[in-house]
């Protein structure tokens, strides 16, 4: 049994790395707190902070940021992450031939 989760598991990272049908994003809490998370590529941002809200098992309002100064925040609405991704010209923070990472900021200390 053991064998098997292993190998299962090996072939998730394996998808993650790849890249092709998720995007891997490192969120920050304003009090240091990092965690990383893997979403689909077809995902909207409402449903990114709804992940988020859910791996904090937190259900009140938060906020996204590009940036550690509280400003260019990511609006929670029906557009594409990828689509949102790509129009602000967001970069990966890591370099070939490293997997894209992309990096946000949180806001849940006014929640």
């Amino acid at each position: 049994m053991e064998d098997e989760y292993e190998f299962l598991f090996n072939k998730y990272c394996e998808k993650i790395r790849g890249n092709d049908k998720t995007i891997q994003l490192i969120i920050i809490k304003s009090c240091g707190y990092k965690f990383i998370l893997h979403i689909s590529k077809k995902a909207t941002l409402k449903e990114l902070y709804k992940l988020i809200c859910n791996e904090l098992d937190n259900f009140k309002t938060i906020s996204l940021y590009t940036s550690n100064n509280n400003s260019n925040k990511v609006p929670c609405d029906t557009s594409l992450l990828i689509n949102y991704i790509k129009n602000n010209n967001l970069r990966p923070i890591y370099n070939i031939p490293n997997p894209a990472v992309y990096r946000f900021y949180l806001d849940d200390i006014n929640t």
